[in-house]
């Protein structure tokens, strides 16, 4: 049974040259739809013309107002005829009309049967003709036959969506967990819920199956606001030589030398190294300000309170280390909560820290916990503070870093709707507002990263005028004696 269907209505029209129909849904009749993000739907054995197949292309097309177009693949012939071939040839009819529609962004939803095919599309298997896969993730939806050689050749995050009769997902986690992008793919099970159950097999007079659909959409929304945001390149997970601390290295400007020399430390918050979400924005800021940006792993996999500040600040200089030996000369800190704090000590020479002068040109604080009056005092480089709604006031740092030679340009502002964890962690990418807060955010830390770069640019021109006149002034002087 279809629920009753309030969104509204897609059209079927042909794409291409061939035979290929779709049912076209446009999400948003007024404007260009969401990040230019189209989703291709291979729908399940029952094929094209199933009301509930195209109620879910147009809610989805409808509340996340995305264009969703759904191919005809087996085209009123038996399902054997939709050869694997003809499967890809369709896809890339399809995604060749969505670019032409100024579509730059396109993914693949599955369901049953074609939830094996999306996973297959976005590889690169010996029976794909593509060597990297035009689309920027899949989904598949209680998919049928998942397999380990596709997961091996997969090129892109997958969302993998269950039901409770349906074959177990550890094989399939077990390869992708091995990948670079591993952490962005993502699994759900329904236990209660049986195969089919959110596409031809869904049953909208039990109020079960539709919550559960109601918590598929939801979930697919959130996956893809993620997705799509993090479409910027990966880093790479390596240990700094010599020592047995981890990163997560991101190189802003395809492997050449990056802005104005500049490397940014994130200082993660208490979740730790293998959040999706503090790698998004490691990747987005290194890819934005085309700067290098590495977040070490201080926890190690072990409790957070065997990251003493001693190791911490060890840390923090063999990473400095590092990236001064990769020509790296403007090197600073940003911290997320727990990082936040520790960021701020590192801008410092407080007693706890083993540097007269601080090697960081400056730190950015981003619902830092815990910041305190005695770290402020002993601060030695500008600062931005940023804090959501819910963190305590700034006041109190503000009074003193006001006092000093720098304090005015320390920054800070204060994101009232929002709540800590808002830009890592905690992020909610399926809140429109939480996703204009951080955008707003990363603008902020670009312009002020200029202007902090721009002046330690102007003072370390001014030295090396000085430095060159007086060497200059004495070979002169020497010359006369």
């Amino acid at each position: 049974t279809a629920q009753n269907n309030t969104y509204p209505l897609g059209t079927v029209h042909s794409v291409g040259s061939g035979d290929l129909n779709v049912y076209d849904v446009v999400g948003d009749s007024e404007t260009k739809t969401k990040n230019n993000v189209a989703m291709i739907v291979l729908y399940d054995i029952r094929g094209f013309n199933v009301t509930n197949t195209r109620l879910f292309c147009e809610r989805l097309a409808y509340e996340y107002k995305i264009r969703v177009l759904m191919p005809d693949f087996f085209r009123d012939q038996p399902t054997a005829n939709a050869t694997w071939p003809r499967v890809e040839q369709d896809l890339l009819t399809v995604n060749t009309y969505l670019h032409s529609e100024g579509y730059t962004k396109i993914g693949l939803i599955g369901f049953c049967w074609g939830g094996l095919r999306a996973m297959k599309a976005c590889g690169n298997g010996n029976n794909v003709s593509w060597t990297n896969t035009p689309f920027f993730t899949g989904i598949s939806i209680h998919g049928s036959q998942l397999n380990v050689p596709d997961a091996d050749v997969l090129q892109v995050p997958m969302l993998f969506i269950r039901a409770g009769n349906d074959p177990s997902f550890d094989s399939i986690t077990a390869v992708l967990d091995q990948k670079l992008f591993g952490s962005r793919c993502e699994y759900k099970v329904y236990q209660n819920m049986t195969h089919g159950f959110v596409s031809a097999g869904a049953n909208y007079s039990n109020p079960a199956n539709v919550a559960a659909i109601d918590d598929v959409h939801q979930t697919l929304r959130t996956y893809l606001s993620k997705t799509v945001a993090s479409t910027y390149p990966f880093g790479t997970v390596h240990s700094i030589a010599g020592s047995e601390l981890k990163v997560y290295d991101v190189v802003g400007n395809n492997g050449a030398t990056t802005n104005n020399n500049v490397a940014m430390i994130v200082l993660y918050d208490i979740r730790g190294f293998n959040v999706t979400n503090t790698r998004l924005f490691c990747e987005r800021l290194a890819y934005e300000y085309k700067i290098r940006v590495l977040m070490p792993d201080f926890f190690r996999d072990q409790p957070t309170a065997n990251a003493t500040w001693p190791r911490v600040e060890q840390d923090l200089l063999t990473v400095n280390t590092y990236l001064q030996s990769q020509k790296y000369t403007k090197i600073g800190l940003i911290g997320f909560c727990w990082g936040g704090l520790r960021a701020m000590k590192a801008c410092g020479n407080g007693n706890n820290v083993s540097w007269t002068n601080t090697p960081f040109f400056t730190g950015i604080s981003i619902h830092g916990s815990g910041l305190n009056v005695p770290d402020a005092d002993v601060l030695q480089v500008p600062m931005l503070f940023i804090r959501a709604g819910t963190d305590p006031s700034l006041d109190n740092i503000t009074a003193v870093l006001d006092q000093k030679s720098f304090g005015s340009k320390c920054e800070y502002k204060v994101y009232e709707d929002m709540a800590h964890g808002f830009v890592s962690a905690g992020a909610n990418y399926s809140n429109p507002a939480n996703v204009a807060a951080i955008d707003d955010v990363h603008g902020k830390l670009r312009a002020y990263l200029t202007k902090i770069v721009g002046n330690g640019s102007e003072n370390m021109k001014a030295s090396f005028i000085t430095i060159a006149f007086f060497a200059f002034f004495v070979k002169i002087f020497s010359a006369l004696l």
